[in-house]
This record gives C-alpha cells, sequence and structure tokens, in this order.
C-alpha cells in the first residue's frame, strides 16, 4: 500500500513536469523594435563656416519615415525634417573652430523613434576676397567703378595699361577701405591718333589672392588746333633710368605745304635724347627711318640731316618735307607726327618739353613763309 501510494505521487509529478514543458514548446513571444541610430555624418573642423555640408544618419531596423535634426545654431537652418539636409555652417568667429551640440530623431510608420545625439565642429570663417562692383563693360573715356570686400578689410586698387599706347592713368593706385565709394578714373590719350587700350584693373585685401578684371575701350585723340605744332611724351611720369618717346605733331595745315623749316623744341637738363632712335613719321623704326607721309629734307637742299638733329644745349631739330622734296606737298588740313626721338630719364625732376616758335616755320609751295600759331609745352616728371 505505501509502495502504491508512492508510485501513484511520482507519476503525478512526472505527469506535471510534462505538462509544464509541453506549454514552453508551443512557441516564443516576438518583441518588435523600432528604428535605431548607428551613427552620423557630421562635419569636423575641416569644414569650414560658410561652406555647404550635408549631413546624414545611419539608421538599423525598419524604414524611417520621418526626421526631425537640431544644429544647435551651428547651421542655417538650424533645423530641418530631411534624411540627408544640406545646410550652411555657420561660425562667427574668424579666428577659431566653434563646437556645437546636434540631434536628430527618426520615426518609422508604428511611430516608434530613436535619437542620437552628437557634437560637430565648424571650422573658423574664412576671409573672403574683394569683388568688383558695376565695372563697365567697355570705356570711351574717364570711367567709374565700385567695388566690395564681405569682411570689411582695407584693399589695394592697382590700374595698369596692358594693351595699348599714349595713355595715362589717374589715379593709378588707391586704397580703399569701408565702406566703399565709388571711384572715378581719368583716362587721357596723350596721341593724335585714338588709341586701342585695355586697362587692368586688380584687387589686393592682403589676405586672398588678388582679383584681377579689365576694362577696354577706344580713347580719341588729341584735336590738333589748325596750323599747330604738339608736344606729346608717352608717359607724363617716368622712374630714373627709364626711356621713354617724344612726339612732335603738325595739324591740321592751311596749305598743302611741302617743307617744314627747323621744327624745334628744347628739354630739360634730368633728361638725354638718343641721338640712335631719331625716326621720321609714325613711331617706329631704325634711326632717321622714313614711314608716315614724312621724310628729310633731301641732303642736297640741306646739310646731312643727322647734323640737325641735336643741337647743345638741350635742343632737338628737325628740317621736314612732305612727301619728297618741295614744291610737291600734302594736302591741307593733313595731320601726323612729324618726328619721334627717344629720351633718358637720368635724374629726379620735371623736365619741361618747349616748343621754340623763333624760326620755326613752314613753306608753302609758292616759297612764302607762315608761322605756326601756336605756343605749346608738356612736361616729363621723373621720379
Amino acid at each position: 500500500m505505501r509502495r502504491l501510494f508512492g508510485s501513484i505521487i511520482v507519476l503525478l509529478a512526472l505527469s506535471l513536469l510534462v505538462s509544464a514543458c509541453g506549454s514552453k514548446l508551443r512557441g516564443w513571444d516576438i518583441i518588435q523594435l523600432g528604428p535605431r541610430i548607428a551613427g552620423v555624418t557630421a562635419p569636423t573642423a575641416a569644414n569650414h563656416a560658410g561652406e555647404n555640408f550635408t549631413f546624414a544618419v545611419q539608421v538599423t531596423g525598419p524604414a524611417v519615415v520621418a526626421w526631425a535634426w537640431d544644429f544647435d545654431g551651428g547651421a542655417t537652418p538650424s533645423t530641418a525634417t530631411t534624411a540627408t539636409p544640406t545646410v550652411v555652417l555657420v561660425n562667427p568667429s574668424t579666428t577659431d573652430d566653434a563646437t556645437y551640440n546636434g540631434s536628430v530623431t527618426v520615426t518609422d510608420a508604428d511611430g516608434r523613434s530613436d535619437t542620437f545625439d552628437f557634437t560637430f565642429v565648424v571650422g573658423r570663417t574664412l576671409n573672403q576676397s574683394p569683388v568688383f562692383v558695376g565695372l563697365p563693360a567697355s570705356i570711351d573715356g574717364n570711367f567709374s567703378f565700385s567695388i566690395d570686400d564681405p569682411d570689411g578689410d582695407p584693399v589695394t586698387i592697382t590700374l595698369a595699361l596692358t594693351s595699348g599706347a599714349g595713355v595715362t592713368i589717374d589715379p593709378m593706385s588707391i586704397n580703399a577701405t569701408a565702406p566703399y565709394g565709388t571711384y572715378n578714373i581719368n583716362v587721357s590719350n596723350n596721341g593724335v591718333e585714338d588709341a586701342a587700350i585695355t586697362i587692368g584693373i586688380t584687387l589686393n585685401d592682403g589676405v586672398n589672392p588678388d582679383v584681377v578684371d579689365d576694362v577696354s575701350g577706344t580713347i580719341a585723340g588729341i584735336a590738333l588746333p589748325v596750323n599747330s605744332i604738339v608736344i606729346v611724351p608717352s608717359a607724363a611720369t617716368v622712374n630714373a633710368g627709364d626711356t621713354f618717346m617724344v612726339t612732335v605733331y603738325g595739324g591740321n595745315l592751311d596749305f598743302a605745304l611741302g617743307y617744314l623749316n627747323s621744327v624745334d623744341f628744347t628739354f630739360g637738363a634730368n633728361v638725354a635724347p638718343d641721338s640712335s632712335s631719331f625716326n621720321v613719321g609714325a613711331a617706329g623704326g631704325a634711326m632717321d627711318f622714313k614711314d608716315g607721309f614724312w621724310a628729310d629734307v633731301p641732303d642736297a637742299l640741306f646739310p646731312p640731316a643727322t647734323a640737325l638733329f641735336f643741337l647743345t644745349p638741350g635742343h632737338v631739330q628737325a628740317n621736314i618735307s612732305l612727301l619728297g622734296s618741295p614744291p610737291t606737298g600734302a594736302p591741307a588740313g593733313t595731320s601726323g607726327a612729324l618726328f619721334n626721338v627717344m629720351f633718358t630719364a637720368n635724374t629726379a625732376g620735371v623736365c619741361n618739353l618747349d616748343f621754340v616758335p623763333a624760326g620755326t616755320n613752314y613753306f608753302d609751295p609758292s616759297g612764302a613763309t607762315h608761322d605756326f600759331t601756336n605756343l605749346v609745352n608738356a612736361t616729363v616728371t621723373v621720379n
């Protein structure tokens, strides 16, 4: 009896155990998780303020349907709701990096979400280059332009004639400071012929590479008075040791003259003419080179021309005919370069170039003598 009862107890215990195991084997309870953020792509100090940057978030789990970004003021805009927002980085400092605390929250279709906090670094605000404002497309004389510099830096503006000749620019250098204004440039053609030129303009803020642009155009030449002679230096200002050209023009003659008698001008003691450079007519060519419609008076009529070119002290003189020997001459109203000569600037000072009216006249084909009507003066400053 006692053994039977014990057996019953054992059977009941085994039955309970099997029953318990049987319920465990019916299946597992599964817990569904929402999206999980593994990391964020964020700026480093190599990404400077003012640059565009695209943030990105790495997510595992269910598909995300909503994003909420907060950049703590380190970007514009400072919040975003797209998966990979592109923003403009912000850091007011021009000397130091800035660290910001950011966060992003992602949410799936069932409303489950995950939030990830991160820090990011924005490099300093880089200095920006100056820019031209309102630079004209072309010029035919004086012109104006403006500049701007986002950082308010002092800007040195330099102007230079990069193509063409015979033109002076004033001023050639400007020290511009904020607030920047409009800068007026005077352009003068020192020659009789119209000049096709290009003026290069350089902006330098002392920080960034130079900003360069240019303007081009045609500048009208000097209008010559009737029966005149004009002395035109190739530059109004030169440095000691430089060379420059002086051209003597005759203009708007009343008569079809055949011969100019003793065209003469004087020059200052701080410059010296190059006796090997004398050229009749338009600029260029070797000594005594005949170009344009002007020519030397034939040696048969006068002593060798070279003996008359350079008189001392401080005179340049020439006897010149037009298109050959007198009485053949250029038509009335003709204007052009009579002759030119190169000078060397020796010492600092102002060199005066003066036309000498006494004895400087011209013969018409009848042999009558006529005086030039103008008294002219030009100066060259030697630095």
